[in-house]
């Protein structure tokens, strides 16, 4: 009962996470790839759970496999993830500062104290 209660409170965490600016309008974190750590961390307690409640039924060996094999893929999938939100981090700075108008301000600034 414990391990299941466990499961569910941190699945609530990453539908918390992910369903965070939906609800309230704004992200639930101003560093946009912990969004996607905090999801990938909630993700593997439950993924353990069910590995430890499925260890009877397919055995010792396959259970340490199943469950590695889960914990990776989903390092994988958060590292992914994680690196896709940095780049388009990146690609959203680089267009408000060309938006802004600041590079053509600090050219100005220096074309007139040169």
């Amino acid at each position: 009962f414990e391990l299941a209660m466990a499961a569910i409170a941190y699945l609530a965490s990453a539908a918390w996470t992910l369903s965070y600016k939906r609800l309230l309008g704004c992200a639930p974190c101003p560093i946009r790839h912990l969004e996607a750590m905090r999801v990938g961390a909630s993700v593997t307690v439950p993924w353990a759970v069910l590995c430890l409640l499925l260890e009877d039924v397919v055995g010792e060996e396959a259970f340490v496999a199943i469950l590695l094999l889960g914990l990776v893929t989903i390092a994988g999938a958060t590292a992914y993830a994680v690196r896709v939100m940095k780049s388009r981090a990146r690609d959203q700075q680089r267009e408000m500062v060309e938006k802004s108008g600041l590079r053509q301000a600090i050219v100005r600034l220096v074309d007139q104290n040169s």
